[in-house]
This record gives C-alpha cells, structure tokens and sequence, in this order.
C-alpha cells in the first residue's frame, strides 16, 4: 500500500468522521475501532479495500470501455486509488508498467526507479 509519511494525524478528524457519522449511517450500526479496523483490512484478511478499489474499477469499464474501443479505437485502463494511497489491480499494473520502462530508458534497477518516482 503506498502512503505519505508523517500525515496521519491529519485525517484523524476525517476519520472519526467517518467512524461516527458516515459508517453508522450507511450500515445502521455502531463502529467500534475494532471493527473500524476489520473494515481497512485488505480484502485478503476480510478487509474491504481491494474488494471496493476492484469495484470501481469494473464500474468504470462498464462505463467507459465500449465508448473507448469503437468510438476513440484506443484501450482503456482504470487507475483507482483509495484515499489512503491504496492502488487498484489495474493502477498498479500501470504504474509497474511505467517503472519498468522509466528504468531501461534511465538505465538504473527497476527498484531505484519505484524509489524515485514517488517523489515526483
């Protein structure tokens, strides 16, 4: 997961937000941290971000690829990313793509290059 350092006290009110109002409203329940915290899993330890980041972007090819294909001829790729930094299937992909490009063009590892792009 790719995140800022050093800026996580800055979305505490957003979350507690989130945890108080938001979540209380969409789901009919009180949210405890402990549950707060089963919810920012990654999908894999029942979480639920991957599983929403691979929603949005199968609804946005539901929305955007046919148009892309017949009336631009080109491909689309969705790049989704969740407030947290966490990348989608398709944007990481992507953006491993570019690494790899970017690092034999500037001729240094593929690492050093994922290092550096970040700063960007």
């Amino acid at each position: 997961m790719r995140t800022t350092k050093g800026v996580a006290h800055l979305f505490s009110p957003l979350e507690d937000a989130i945890r108080t109002k938001l979540l209380p409203v969409l789901t009919g329940t009180h949210f405890s941290e402990f549950l707060r915290d089963v919810f920012r899993l990654p999908a894999r330890n029942g979480g639920l971000v991957e599983t929403t980041l691979r929603r949005h972007e199968e609804e946005k090819k539901r929305n955007y690829m046919d148009r892309v294909i017949q009336v631009e001829k080109a491909t689309f790729t969705p790049v989704v990313f969740s407030t947290s930094g966490a990348m989608g299937d398709d944007a990481d992909r992507l953006y491993k793509q570019i690494a790899k490009i970017l690092s034999v063009r500037n001729k240094t590892p593929m690492l050093i290059q994922f290092a550096t792009s970040d700063k960007g």
